[in-house]
């Protein structure tokens, strides 16, 4: 990835963030959506097939974590990625620069043809940012649920594996190498 592709993720992984944690995502006027209750069962990282996400050199890894998902046909269900921050000791107020940077795997259906599986950053006001689709794949995302929608007509099984990170930016005098 470019200097210039780093900088256009990271601003625009920084300005998610900034409207997940203050709530001016410019949903319509008191629509608030209530907190999602998370349905996921934590296992051991050597337990999911989904693999390690790729992590930026920029980021400061601070803890990971799996889950085993299961996604009712029709349905959705929750991953709270907050809540998930402040037991892996991170200051909630700090959700501004932190990535939950994750990838997974349909296990169930094997092989996972027919899957139509959708992740959406759920923001505070009701907004749901797209993030991608398909049995397996990698996204990051800010401090606000990740939202996994089963749009098929069987119930799919998954791996979920996650990290999380903060951004830092180094300083002009380590960048530059000065005496």
């Amino acid at each position: 990835m470019t200097k210039l592709g780093l900088i256009a993720l990271v601003t625009c992984l920084i300005a998610v963030a900034f409207v997940a944690c203050n709530g001016d995502g410019g949903g319509e006027s008191g629509k608030q959506t209530p907190p999602p209750t998370e349905v996921a069962t934590p296992v051991g990282i050597d337990e999911v097939k989904a693999h390690r996400p790729e992590i930026n050199p920029q980021l400061d890894v601070l803890g990971d974590g799996a889950l085993k998902l299961m996604v009712p046909a029709g349905k959705s269900v929750f991953i709270q990625t907050l809540e998930r921050a402040v037991k892996a000791g991170i200051n909630g107020r700090d959700c501004v620069f932190l990535f939950f940077v994750f990838t997974w795997q349909v296990t169930d259906p094997d092989p996972p043809d027919g899957v139509d599986l959708e992740f959406y950053n759920n923001l505070p006001r009701g907004d749901h940012v797209f993030l991608r689709r398909g049995p397996s794949g990698e996204a990051a995302v800010s401090c606000a649920p990740i939202e996994v929608v089963n749009k098929g007509t069987t119930d799919v099984k998954l791996d979920f594996l996650y990290v999380l990170a903060f951004f830092y930016a180094p300083s002009p005098t380590a960048q530059s190498g000065s005496n």
